[in-house]
């Protein structure tokens, strides 16, 4: 939030979903955005979606969306 940046892309087949980044391990800016707003670690927020119980709507192509999560908890 507030800084500028390049829509993110795939490079060599990779995904560049949230959730194939909470799949990996990786805390991405959105999740942390996230955990500072439901005030929760990011490192919950990276774990519920990894285990596909929430969900983090982001367009890489709109990064002017405010970043929510959806799911249970």
């Amino acid at each position: 939030p507030g800084r500028p940046r390049q829509p993110r892309r795939g490079r060599d087949g990779t995904a560049v979903t949230q959730l194939a980044y909470a799949r990996r391990g990786e805390i991405t800016p959105e999740m942390e955005y996230v955990a500072v707003r439901e005030n929760v670690s990011p490192e919950v927020v990276r774990e519920e979606i990894a285990a596909g119980r929430a969900v983090l709507p982001a367009n890489v192509n709109h990064p002017e969306i405010e970043p929510m999560i959806i799911g249970k908890r």
